[in-house]
């Protein structure tokens, strides 16, 4: 399996996977905390996220920020039981009518994926349009999207780092499905 840590600035990190259910995840680390950009589809994989993360700080998960409601962006949200959980409003809904059949479905389209550890955590905070997170550091910036991808997509930005965060926006190599999205609101 392709995994690979990435420092992109001196407190910000990028967590790589390639193929099918291999999404990426984001460490942005603060004075005190650190934030996650999406969470994985498995315990292996998280595991690994931890594993590496730890290499570079001890502090606690303070926020998750999810970029949509797919499951390998959002099955180890769990994981980090303290943290906020945080989404757009429309992914949150998403989120709410999929918690029982996203998984399952997934689960029959790829019955070969390792699905251990698995499972949906409801997003603990939702915000319309923007949600900027002040941090001693910078700002953390989460910008809904809208429809694209899915029917509900945010980005993460980092000004003072000049850094975005695109969940499933942009895909190295291949083009970003709409699936339930807006090809519109894709270009």
């Amino acid at each position: 399996m392709y995994q690979k840590w990435q420092q992109v600035t001196p407190n910000v990190y990028a967590f790589v996977q390639k193929g099918p259910g291999r999404s990426n995840a984001g460490l942005i680390i603060g004075r005190d905390s650190v934030t996650i950009i999406d969470t994985l589809l498995n315990r292996k994989m998280i595991e690994r996220f931890i594993e590496k993360a730890s290499e570079v700080t001890d502090k606690p998960a303070r926020f998750i920020i999810n970029t949509h409601y797919h499951t390998d962006h959002v099955c180890t949200n769990h994981f980090f039981p303290r943290a906020t959980v945080i989404c757009s409003a429309a992914c949150g809904e998403q989120m709410r009518l999929r918690e029982k059949t996203e998984l399952e479905g997934d689960k029959e389209v790829f019955p070969d994926e390792d699905w251990d550890g698995s499972e949906f955590r409801l997003p603990d905070v939702t915000f319309d349009r923007s949600l900027t997170l002040h941090e001693e550091e910078g700002e953390i910036r989460a910008i809904d999207l809208g429809a694209a991808h899915t029917e509900a997509d945010t980005i993460v930005y980092l000004p003072e780092e000049r850094v975005v965060f695109c969940g499933d926006l942009v895909l190295a190599g291949l083009p970003t499905p709409t699936l339930a999205g807006s090809l519109s609101g894709l270009i």
